[in-house]
């Protein structure tokens, strides 16, 4: 049978609508993490199905009841196969994700098929409408991939137009230019189509379908306004590019304290490279009684440093902030910040310290702070000291709309105290233990106190009230106090390694001035935990003097860090660049080409020894080479984070790690299995069958481990610290 053009088209354009379509339906489902490959074959597959049923039906009619005859002959003479095979088609459509990832994929690919094959208007309408209806909802509901299909899909589905409408004028054609005409025609479109694919990708936007980095920084800096091109992007984006409050994140209603939360999922922020619990944003100063706002002058940029008692208690880190949906001036940073790199703007200083840029920041090109964090606590109302600082006073201010009752209160849970750090640890436990966390609150009633509104008559909040709350109760008990607000970083990284800081992650909280120790995170919101939950480290017995013995519990003291005590150096532009010696410039161009090509002749020696020791596992017997693999995957995947837990049984972490490593043709609960039986079975041809695949997985989680760390971190995780595959691991395994 001779194919035609149309049917030609028609089965090209099935194969591509259906891959597009399905994306980010499959997404949305949680199966992102199923192959290209495995969608591509799914898909060709159905699609081949039904047209060998509409095109040979008298053939494919043939075709299943033979099957279905086989099936019965099957059932009768070898049943114990045919439940067998029966059970594990019920078991993989209940337990594996790629069999339900496989359904959905092949319902979306029937339905393109069906809808190809309709009159050609009702075809038409039919593929725009579900497009457009699937793929928009998609993507407001936050499935990034959802964009990247509708730029594929709608040109596909043009083309498929531009035929309909042009095939009835091809017919009056005569029948030996057609064929060059179509040519030509296919050429041009296709050609037309896929530039203005590459030109939709390639703007810049929240999310890019083809991810093209140093144009995407290079269009974000020096065009700017391309980011504003793409049509309902407003949606997708929070901020007006002003400083940075919780409200664009669903807190309340951004002019008044109070109102209920509206859990935001959207990744406004994405941090790498270190962790901080606490991202400082906007400080704010004065309180009025039903918001909070700052007063007072910018300043020029300085570092925060820590003062010497508290440095014991901190730990130096660097984080790489990217804002992704979030406009604001707000350049966030750590508790204590000694320095911003890579910020293509000017950076000032509030009263409050927080850090505001002289313009918007940009987005998705990321900046680095570099600084310290709290990592320890201590005996900190022994390090207290007495200060006099008269600038202090600003943040002991209050209006006259707070209550007696709240006075009252509050000096009655500090009588008696003398330490300031003291005052503000027993407030923030009574407000911790008295008030209810809710996200549901009420809108603060006119003419009424915030704070006396939460602690006598609403008694339930969330973190803008405990946080207000704590320092309004501070400043009464005398403690210097300011109102931050910002991020509470996640616990825990994806798989690429990044922090997603979303809208729900917004978080208020108080800072008190601790004379001696400068300015402490105090959280008085139930649901986060306290400085108490850090481990103990040693503190001085007395201010200035030397460290008593750790707790018995504690952990070892730390090291000093290489930034405690670094000099940060202000460069003059002005000056005359300094000149050095030839001697000099020489050495300084020598030791580093000779620390490379020593790193690449050890990167390559220990690769040889690597390959050298995995050419022996090869030539061991089957069920010890299959147990060497095994063991070798193992320590890959506890690399990439997909380690046993404790609680989890076999069966639960071969689900696991299938869904993560996924091959097609391996799956890691049969391989497992595979080693109970070299370990206690007798079957030597069952040993060789699982030696093969456990091979072929642990290749196969090797290339996921260098996709996921990165070739460069791979390369020096592997080769230069040997620290997954080591020396002693392969000894042992070819011992």
């Amino acid at each position: 049978m001779l194919i035609t053009f149309r049917e030609k088209l028609r089965a090209g354009l099935a194969v591509w609508l259906s891959l597009f379509l399905s994306m980010p339906i499959t997404d949305s489902l949680g199966y992102s993490g199923q192959g290209f490959s495995l969608r591509l074959v799914v898909i060709m597959t159905v699609v081949l199905l039904a047209w060998l049923t509409v095109t040979y039906p008298t053939t494919f009619i043939a075709g299943v009841l033979g099957m279905m005859l086989g099936s019965v002959i099957l059932f009768i003479f070898v049943p114990e196969v045919a439940k067998a095979m029966v059970l594990s088609l019920l078991n993989a459509a209940n337990t594996s994700a790629a069999f339900r990832f496989g359904a959905v994929v092949s319902a979306v690919a029937l339905l393109v098929f069906v809808l190809l094959r309709l009159p050609r208007r009702i075809s038409e309408a039919g593929l725009l409408l579900c497009g457009l209806g699937l793929l928009i909802p998609l993507w407001y509901l936050y499935i990034d991939s959802a964009y990247a299909a509708l730029v594929f899909y709608l040109p596909a589905w043009f083309l498929w137009l531009a035929h309909g409408h042009g095939d009835s004028l091809w017919q009056e054609m005569p029948p030996e230019m057609l064929p060059g005409f179509r040519r030509q025609w296919i050429r041009y479109a296709l050609v037309t189509l896929a530039s203005v694919m590459v030109m939709a990708t390639l703007l810049p936007k929240g999310y890019t379908a083809l991810q093209w980095t140093g144009l995407q920084i290079w269009a974000d800096r020096h065009l700017p306004f391309l980011a504003d091109l793409r049509g309902g992007e407003t949606h997708d984006l929070r901020g007006d590019g002003g400083a940075f409050s919780i409200a664009v994140a669903g807190y309340g209603d951004g002019v008044r304290l109070g109102g209920s939360v509206v859990d935001d999922p959207t990744v406004l922020l994405e941090v790498s490279r270190g962790r901080s619990d606490y991202l400082r944003g906007s400080v704010w100063q004065e309180y009025t009684g039903s918001t909070w706002s700052t007063v007072g002058d910018l300043g020029p940029w300085s570092a925060l440093e820590a003062p010497s008692a508290l440095r014991p208690f901190l730990r130096s880190t660097q984080l790489e902030i990217n804002h992704r949906r979030l406009r604001t001036v707000t350049v966030f940073t750590l508790p204590y910040t000694h320095a911003v790199f890579d910020l293509d703007r000017t950076i000032y200083l509030s009263p409050g310290y927080s850090v505001i840029a002289a313009d918007e920041v940009p987005r998705n090109v990321p900046y680095t702070v570099r600084g310290m964090t709290m990592a320890y606590r201590g005996a900190f109302d022994i390090l207290e000291q007495e200060t006099a600082d008269t600038d202090l006073d600003l943040w002991l201010a209050l209006p006259d709309t707070v209550s007696a009752e709240v006075e009252a209160l509050a000096l009655t849970l500090t009588d008696g105290h003398v330490s300031d750090y003291n005052k503000m640890a027993i407030l923030e436990s009574y407000l911790r233990q008295n008030y209810e966390y809710s996200k549901i609150a009420s809108s603060l009633p006119p003419q009424t106190d915030f704070v006396h509104f939460f602690l006598f008559a609403e008694q339930k909040g969330y973190c803008t009230s405990f946080a207000s709350a704590l320092a309004v109760m501070g400043r009464i008990a005398g403690v210097p106090t300011r109102y931050v607000q910002g991020f509470r970083m996640p616990e825990k990284a994806d798989q690429d390694g990044i922090y997603r800081v979303t809208g729900s992650d917004a978080h208020a909280w108080v800072e008190a001035y601790i004379g001696g120790l400068g300015w402490m995170i105090f959280e008085a919101t139930p649901v986060f935990p306290t400085t108490l939950s850090l481990p103990l480290q040693a503190s001085p017995a007395e201010p200035g003097g030397g460290s008593t013995t750790p707790d018995s519990e504690a952990p070892p003291e730390r090291e000093p860090s290489f930034w405690d005590d670094f000099p940060f150096i202000i460069v003059d532009p002005s000056a005359p660049p300094t000149e050095f010696p030839p001697i000099a410039t020489q050495t300084a161009r020598l030791v580093p080409a000779t620390v490379l090509l020593f790193l690449i002749a050890l990167v390559l020696w220990r690769w040889r020894n690597l390959r050298k020791a995995l050419g022996m596992i090869d030539s061991l017997p089957a069920g010890r080479r299959e147990i060497a693999y095994y063991n070798l995957s193992l320590a890959l995947l506890e690399a990439m984070g997909l380690g046993k837990n404790p609680s989890e049984t076999p069966r639960e972490y071969g689900l696991r790690v299938n869904r993560h490593v996924y091959d097609w043709k391996l799956d890691f609960r049969r391989i497992s299995e595979g080693i109970n039986d070299c370990l206690y079975g007798e079957g030597t041809e069952i040993e060789a069958g699982f030696a093969s695949e456990s091979h072929d997985f642990f290749y196969s989680v090797l290339n996921r481990y260098m996709v996921v760390s990165g070739r460069l971190k791979g390369l020096w995780e592997l080769y230069l610290r040997q620290k997954h595959l080591s020396g002693k691991l392969l000894r042992t395994l070819l011992g």
